[in-house]
């Protein structure tokens, strides 16, 4: 993906899970694989751990730890 620059990339990752979760691509329960974020958005994992962290903090994700 290329960059835009004043854009933070965690606030990539967060529009683009939340417009997973918008679209029914994620669903309640379901499992969001980090790896797989960062590879589609072309991103290290930092920033995706960023929008996991402010996500969870926003209440539209929850983390259940040592889960797979």
């Amino acid at each position: 993906m290329p960059k835009k620059y004043g854009v933070k990339e965690k606030d990539l990752v967060v529009t683009h899970v939340v417009n997973m979760v918008l679209t029914g691509k994620l669903r309640s329960g379901d499992r969001l694989d980090r790896n797989e974020i960062a590879q589609e958005l072309g991103l290290s994992r930092v920033p995706v751990q960023e929008a996991v962290v402010q996500l969870e903090h926003d209440g539209i994700l929850s983390t259940r730890y040592h889960r797979g």
